[in-house]
């Protein structure tokens, strides 16, 4: 009878062992997967894309101008803006109540976080000299020196 008793528990602490290397290894790649590192992602946190037609209040009112609607929704102004030199860097909770923006600088809607002094402005289709300076290896992607703003 001993010896089955030992022989059950020598395989629970096996299993026992197992399971914890099993959820180990899990939680690993959980914390290193990087959602931009997978080409079938395209989007996160984002509402479905539409276009940005709205319906007018009458006839009358769609013959005229669109931002006379009480339906129209001008988004143009300063926004609160956050910038991180590398893509790990980002907050990923930044939209929740609460969040504490008060570090963040400010720039005008709409425009080019470049041409605002954050990172290197990209208006250029040719090669920057510092282009051959980075592996191409995708779907992976750089994370130094890879901007990322929010």
């Amino acid at each position: 009878m001993p010896q089955i008793h030992n022989t059950y528990c020598s395989n629970m602490k096996r299993k026992l062992a197992l399971l914890a290397v099993c959820s180990l290894a899990g939680v690993a790649s959980a914390q290193t997967f990087k959602e931009w590192q997978d080409p079938n992602i395209n989007a996160v946190n984002r509402l479905p894309m539409h276009t940005h037609f709205f319906g007018f209040e009458n006839s009358e009112a769609s013959k005229k101008d669109a931002k006379l609607s009480s339906n129209y929704l001008d988004l143009s102004g300063t926004w609160k803006f956050s910038f991180f030199e590398h893509a790990e860097g980002y907050k990923n909770d930044f939209f929740k109540p609460g969040y504490n923006d008060g570090s963040w600088g400010e720039i005008p809607i709409p425009g080019n976080w470049e041409l605002y002094g954050y990172g290197d402005p990209q208006y250029t289709n040719t090669w920057y000299p510092w282009s051959n300076h980075f592996e191409n290896n995708p779907p992976f992607v750089p994370i130094r020196e890879n901007h990322v703003g929010q």
